[in-house]
This record gives C-alpha cells, structure tokens and sequence, in this order.
C-alpha cells in the first residue's frame, strides 16, 4: 500500500505538522485524538518512513516529514486551484493565491492591492505574508507562496529560466527625523538604520553608510524599516528610509526629510516582482501581475 491509496490523510497530517501536538491538531479538526493519531501512522506505514518524533511536548517533523509537508501543502493548494478552475471554466481569476514580501511595502502596497484585486476579482481568494529575503525566497522555492515583492533578490537573477522576474520600480534611500525633534541634539547623535539592506551596487546599507562617511553618530542596526519608522517617529534618532516607506509619514508631517552634511538622498535599489515561470496556473499570476504594475505606476 502506497501514498496514494492514503492521500485522504495529508490534510491531517498538515494540521498535525504545523500544531507541532496531536492534542491541538485535533482540537482544530474537531475530532478525538484517537483516529487522528491512526491517520498518522497509516500515513508512516505507507510510506515505509516515520513522519515525526513524539516528543514529551508533543510531536517533531523528521526530514521525512519536512519533506512530505512541503509537497502535501502545495499538492492541496494546486487541488483546491484546479476545482475552483474547472467549476468556473471561463473565469481564470478563481480560487487562492499567496502572496509574500517585506513588513514595509506590505504596508505601502498591500492595502491598494487587496482592494483592487478584489474589486476586479471578487472571487480570488488573497494572502499574504510578511517575511524577510531569505524566508520569501524560501517560500517561493517550496510553493508555499505563489507571487513575491522583493528588494534586489540579487541571488534569483541567475534563475530567469524557473522564475520570472520584473523590476516594478526603482527607490532611494532618504533621511528622515521626527517633526517634532528637528532641533534636538539627543535625537541627532543617533543613526538608525536597517544594516542589511539592500543599498544597489551590491551594498548594503551598512557599507554604504561608509561609503558617505555617515559613521559619526552613535549608530543603531536595526532589523525592520518599520521598527527604524517607529523610532524615528518617537525622537530616537535620525533613520534611513526608502523614501516610498517613509511616504505617508512625511504627508502627515510626522516626520521630515532632513540630511546629513550634504546628503539627502542615497543608495538606488529596485524593488522586483518574482513568481515560477512553470507556475500551474501561470495565467492568474500574470493577470494579478498587471494589477501590480498598474499601481505601483
């Protein structure tokens, strides 16, 4: 007996998987732990392989059961993609699909986007979710994401052939203080800024805050543009933003442009859209595409 005659199973073994306890996971499904538990082993005994560790706080995925979530979630999503296009045969623009970036154009982008895809596809079903680079580019490889908005992905350009890639726009990098501590010297003495961002010519801000010789100030490395936005806001210190994230804090006059020595303006970087070029409903990314383009135009 293979996977197949078991694929009834894979949503209980995807619950199971990401409540880390058959406790919970039946909780969730809204059945008694017996049954789920022999779900579980029907699945492990198909398979020749066991899927997890029992664990005194629960359960612990093997590699083999890694490996299987990642193929099981995809399968699923393609499953439920594939009914909602053969229920609505005329209508490509049916069914799910995930979305990921950062925290900051998230922000910026994601409301407009949700409301105008749903004004023109009321029946696509939207997600997202907000990571860093590596955790995007992650998603994408394992398809736990079908579309992604990301910051130079410099590490993808060599793959066109399994991606496609499109710059959206391009961005620079200002600096902003708090409106209200403009005459602060406290606020002055310190530089905030998210150290590995990607500042164009394979820099990141960190090297290129040496390069203009910004290093004078006490500095703090952050991990967030929204955490250096918050900061800057409260009269933390001076923060490096791109100038699209630090858009609606200026036309509110929370914060204000300002510049260091001659500086006010740095670091071009192009924010790109990626998706699979061999992706199973190729047609829906590229519409959803389009919306993108249009707005951020």
């Amino acid at each position: 007996m293979g996977l197949i005659e078991q694929m009834d199973k894979l949503p209980h073994f995807l619950v199971v998987f990401e409540q880390r306890s058959l406790r919970k996971a039946s909780q969730v499904l809204n059945m008694t732990q017996p049954p789920l538990s022999t779900a579980i082993k029907k699945l492990e005994e198909a398979m020749g392989v066991q899927l997890f560790h029992r664990t005194q706080k629960g359960v612990d995925p093997t590699e083999a059961g890694v490996l299987l979530y990642k193929h099981a979630k995809k399968m699923i999503a393609d499953l439920q993609n594939i009914e909602h296009s053969i229920l609505n045969p005329n209508r490509n623009m049916v069914g799910r699909l995930s979305v990921g970036t950062y925290d900051s154009i998230a922000r910026y982008f994601w409301p407009q986007i949700l409301s105008e895809s749903k004004k023109l596809y009321p029946e696509l079903q939207m997600t997202l979710t907000s990571s860093r680079t590596y955790g995007n580019i992650s998603n994408l490889e394992n398809s736990e994401i079908d579309y992604a908005i990301l910051v130079d992905p410099v590490e993808l350009f060599s793959r066109d052939n399994e991606f496609i890639i499109n710059r959206l726009y391009r961005d620079q990098y200002g600096i902003f203080i708090g409106r209200e501590f403009q005459n602060s010297l406290k606020t002055k003495e310190n530089l905030l800024y998210v150290s590995k961002a990607s500042a164009g010519d394979g820099l990141v801000l960190e090297d290129m805050i040496k390069v203009h010789g910004l290093s004078g100030h006490h500095e703090h490395r952050l991990d967030s543009f929204e955490v250096c936005r918050e900061f800057v806001k409260k009269g933390l210190g001076i923060g490096i933003l791109p100038l699209r994230v630090a858009k609606s804090d200026c036309d509110s006059r929370e914060i204000i442009p300002t510049r260091l020595g001659q500086l006010e303006t740095f670091g071009s970087h192009g924010i790109y859209e990626v998706y699979p070029g061999n992706h199973i409903h190729l047609e829906k990314l590229k519409h959803f595409s389009e919306i993108v383009h249009q707005l951020v135009k």
